[in-house]
């Protein structure tokens, strides 16, 4: 089952409380549901703008701390947009940078999936190569998945 953890349109949340992360886990548990969950939909990975990037890198960190709280096996996401103000494929590597920076000390299990998009506006991921351009600039391959939605 795909949840989100929070307002998928705002930025701020409220923690997770441990009483939380329990009553969803013994829930899991006793349903045998696995969870995967979806970021929230502000977050631009690819941003060409360094301050709205930076704060979409922290949120994302966030909601994979979130995800994994909860035993969930991937958060989903979108790659981003480049808002046509850099090339896709830049857009790409800065989606690829971002996730760099996420997995650098992660320890987690739930892994970032990255999810294929229908290529609206100046969205990325719409092509399976900018998937594969992202996969190929991270460096810890092994902590990251795929999601194909059709």
């Amino acid at each position: 089952m795909q949840v989100f953890t929070k307002n998928q349109q705002q930025w701020n949340t409220r923690p997770l409380t441990r009483t939380d992360i329990k009553l969803f886990r013994q829930a899991a548990d006793d349903t045998g549901i696995r969870t995967i969950v979806h970021d929230g939909y502000l977050i631009n990975l690819g941003h060409p703008e360094d301050a709205p990037w930076r704060k979409s890198i922290e949120a994302f960190k966030e909601e994979l701390e979130r995800a994994d709280a909860i035993g969930a096996k991937v958060l989903v996401f979108h790659p981003g947009s480049s808002l046509r103000k850099i090339t896709q494929e830049e857009s790409c590597d800065r989606c690829a940078e971002a996730l760099n920076i996420v997995l650098e000390d992660y320890e987690g299990e739930c892994l970032p999936g990255i999810e294929n998009t229908a290529g609206q506006g100046s969205n990325i991921g719409w092509d399976f190569e900018h998937t594969a351009r992202i996969i190929e600039g991270v460096k810890r391959k092994e902590k990251i998945a795929t999601v194909v939605d059709t």
